[in-house]
């Protein structure tokens, strides 16, 4: 196999950053849309994933679980012509939970045509730190949940500096717009 994750930028191509998700061994969430082509590294086609109930819809997920290396999660983005910021915002926090208690997450939704680079680095940082906050304040035991996770967002060469500026600059990586810890049937508020 070969090492992906010394590629250099320039030669990363959509179907080499499907690979690179695969082979740093997180769990990975890889964009399908409702029409157009199905990442290869799912092992499934069209028709497969449609017998399996999987459309693509935006937010719609199919988990596949293989024999060897990370499960791999199917990820609905809707239709290619109407993707936005918020579809990904969505897509995101919908592969977070699917993901469940892994602490390794690897995603391909940051490099779709459709959406600029800093509005989707922005809008998937957002949903994966969204969908997964959870207040602990009362909580006695663990929930598997880990402590920590690490995200990666992979992006093309061309998008690479916008997903990064877009990452950075959401306001949900901004401590002042972290949500506050709130009692038992309260709303978190925002400082």
């Amino acid at each position: 196999a070969r090492d992906l994750a010394n590629t250099p930028p320039a030669h990363l191509t959509a179907r080499r950053i499907a690979d690179m998700a695969v082979t740093i061994g997180a769990e990975t969430g890889l964009a399908v849309a409702t029409t157009g082509a199905v990442p290869r590294q799912l092992g499934m086609n069209r028709a497969a994933l449609t017998a399996a109930g999987f459309t693509g819809a935006a937010s719609q997920t199919l988990v596949v679980h293989r024999s060897e290396g990370p499960t791999i999660v199917a990820v609905g983005v809707g239709d290619p012509a109407s993707l936005t910021p918020a579809v990904l915002r969505d897509a995101a926090a919908a592969f977070v939970r699917a993901a469940g208690s892994r602490a390794r997450l690897a995603t391909n939704l940051t490099d779709l045509d459709g959406v600029s680079a800093q509005a989707a680095g922005q809008a998937v940082t957002e949903g994966v730190l969204l969908a997964a906050y959870k207040y602990g304040g009362l909580k006695t035991a663990s929930n598997g949940t880990p402590a920590e996770r690490s995200v990666t967002l992979l992006a093309s060469a061309e998008r690479r500096n916008g997903v990064a500026a877009g990452a950075e600059r959401s306001p949900a990586t901004s401590p002042t717009r972290r949500p506050r810890t709130s009692p038992h049937g309260a709303s978190p508020t925002w400082r």
